[in-house]
């Protein structure tokens, strides 16, 4: 028997930035392909737990629903997340709306109300506390689950969350903190800490606090390697599900007449051209897209090195200066023109 958790798929997401129209469409299904992945990793007797952000969003159309109802049908239990959970009493998430039909396999939260959940598998406690409203509300969640793992004597106890770790940024009303002095309180009552919702994986407290990191990457801002985390016989261990080497690369303008074609999914091209040369990155760019299967967003850092600074009492030079430059020096290309102009709105 084997545990095996993952987090944050967030299928249904739509990103506009860096992608085309084709390519938004290959990453949702990049990511339900990932997602597949993990469920098909499962043997017999093996139990499946998700930690939340099934959805990326609280409302959905028909055909995400219905890969989410398959998702929860071969899932043991899943967290609602922050991006499952509606802030209105009134209204009803897709998530929550799968749970109808498996009441039993979601943990969603009442509005307004504290909640903690206990399962067990096979001599296994999962105490899991899903997104809840406040913070005042997750630190009475994570008192209620301390007290709860004071009753699993002899078993093993793993408490899962969807939340932020230590975060150093100035917190909503509705964002759940979890702070270091925390952990250690917890850490005193379960043998593991388990968090999803944080989309960059790290281990903390000798590798007793797993920050479990998303399925998949949505965009540049969480480009790492992709994990799922398996206690099997007490003992934990990682399988990457989605290789950083493999599906991201790093390029420079001057690499750009050479490389026809990239296997690479994610794209960042950086570095410093002349404006006279930026007709002809477009170009490369652009071909790029059009010869790289693979390819899900591309992202371009490049900057112009002799665009004509303003002057001081004239005020700081404003962000449209580069799209300008571009589209003026593509006016000879429309069909590049108008595809530039898709790129970037």
């Amino acid at each position: 028997m084997a545990l095996i958790f993952y987090t944050d798929p967030h299928i249904g997401v739509n990103r506009t930035g860096n992608t085309t129209p084709a390519s938004r469409e290959k990453l949702k299904e990049s990511i339900n392909n990932t997602v597949g992945k993990i469920l098909g990793r499962r043997q017999e007797g093996d139990y499946l737990i998700c930690l939340g952000d099934l959805f990326d969003t609280y409302s959905n159309p028909e055909s995400v629903i219905r890969q989410g109802s398959t998702i929860v049908e071969m899932t043991d239990l899943i967290l609602a997340g922050n991006h499952d959970v509606v802030a209105d009493a009134d209204k009803v998430g897709s998530l929550e709306l799968i749970m109808g039909h498996h009441p039993s396999k979601v943990i969603y939260a009442p509005f307004n109300e504290p909640h903690c959940d206990v399962r067990t598998f096979d001599g296994v406690a999962v105490v899991a506390v899903p997104h809840v409203t406040t913070q005042d509300l997750f630190e009475e969640s994570l008192s209620i689950a301390i007290e709860k793992a004071e009753l699993m004597t002899g078993m093993q106890r793993m408490l899962c969350l969807h939340c932020n770790y230590d975060s150093p940024h100035e917190l909503t009303e509705t964002s759940l903190n979890l702070t270091p002095e925390r952990v250690q309180q917890l850490l005193g009552s379960f043998n593991y800490v388990l968090l999803g919702h944080e989309h960059q994986p790290r281990d903390l407290f000798g590798g007793r606090l797993i920050i479990l990191g998303n399925t998949h990457p949505t965009g540049f801002s969480d480009i790492s390697p992709k994990r799922i985390a398996i206690l099997d016989d007490k003992v934990l261990h990682f399988e990457e599900v989605w290789s950083e080497h493999e599906g991201y690369g790093e390029f420079y303008s001057d690499d750009l007449p050479a490389l026809h074609a990239t296997l690479n999914q994610f794209v960042r091209i950086k570095g410093s051209v002349s404006s006279d040369q930026m007709a002809g990155v477009s170009k490369a760019i652009s071909t790029l897209w059009k010869t790289s299967p693979n390819l899900l967003a591309m992202k371009s850092e490049v900057t112009v090195s002799d665009v004509p600074q303003q002057e001081a009492d004239q005020g700081e030079m404003t962000a449209e200066t580069l799209p300008a430059l571009i589209e003026r020096e593509l006016e000879s290309d429309p069909a590049m023109q108008s595809m530039w102009k898709e790129f970037t709105t």
